[in-house]
């Protein structure tokens, strides 16, 4: 079997997601495999959708990029999740692969990310330059007790009010999504902690956070905030050890199941969260 490379164009979306919903994944909804194509609100005009390969006129694989511009510490970043990728089965081992990473990680000065890979892949990636982005994540439980040095607010519209405009442009560009926000106070300064509850394994709500303000603050009183929001049983609190890089903590830290790659242009893993991907778009668990 053979097919052709081309990039992808907005009038691909109805038979893309049409694609991915009956050959990878029918769980997902047509509509919700188009927000990763020319829905999501963070969309930079123009950019890259990706690449399809085509066989005789019908598309038989993709592979997503979604592009954003975002401000990280201070310096403005263009920052593109890699996402969906899938071969109908005939086409795989045919040397396609690499052409097609390469097709959507060329463009200078991006930082592409890649959080959701099988294992199997990896050595792709590895050929491909990419670096390991982390490997290790923290986790706690409740202690049981209940600290009174911080106050945690949890209405993102009062939460709203106390931010920077650039941390209140992060939360109206993720409103509407399955994220939990909150609001650490504490006497040295403040913390925003955007996550997402993911059920896995035996049943364990993983509170796994996906973005920080200050690492400082959140490790400072991390346990006293994982008494806060965490129910008494069967929950974690999860970030991945990049998120508190250069803080110590006393945690559990354990090996991640499938190591996070990414290409960097200009940031370093620690500025590299979870935002503007589609762990959120389409409320995918972290492995």
């Amino acid at each position: 079997m053979s097919a052709e490379l081309r990039q992808v164009h907005p009038e691909d979306a109805d038979e893309i997601c049409d694609f991915l919903h009956v050959h990878m994944n029918a769980r997902i909804s047509r509509a919700n495999w188009r927000r990763i194509l020319v829905d999501y609100p963070w969309r930079v005009p123009g950019s890259d959708l990706g690449c399809v390969a085509v066989d005789r006129g019908r598309i038989v694989g993709f592979f997503g990029v979604m592009h954003t511009e975002r401000r990280v510490d201070g310096a403005r970043a263009r920052i593109a999740n890699l996402t969906t990728w899938y071969l109908l089965k005939p086409y795989r081992g045919t040397g396609l692969n690499m052409p097609m990473l390469g097709a959507v990680t060329r463009a200078p000065g991006v930082t592409y990310t890649n959080f959701t890979s099988d294992r199997p892949v990896l050595r792709l990636f590895d050929r491909a330059k990419f670096r390991v982005l982390d490997d290790r994540r923290f986790l706690w439980q409740p202690s049981g007790r209940r600290a009174q040095e911080i106050e945690v607010l949890d209405d993102p519209a009062a939460i709203r009010d106390q931010l920077v405009p650039e941390a209140r442009a992060l939360l109206d560009d993720h409103a509407g999504f399955n994220l939990r926000v909150f609001l650490i106070r504490a006497a040295e300064g403040a913390c925003l902690v955007m996550l997402a509850v993911m059920v896995k394994g035996d049943d364990i709500a993983y509170h796994e956070v996906l973005h920080l303000s200050d690492r400082t603050v959140f490790a400072r009183h991390v346990q006293a905030f994982a008494d806060r929001v965490l129910p008494p049983e069967q929950a974690v609190l999860a970030v991945d050890s990049r998120l508190l890089h250069g803080v110590a903590v006393a945690a559990e830290s354990v090996p991640l199941p499938v190591p996070r790659y990414f290409k960097p242009a200009h940031v370093e893993p620690w500025q590299v969260d979870f935002l503007y991907s589609e762990i959120i778009l389409l409320d995918l668990k972290l492995f």
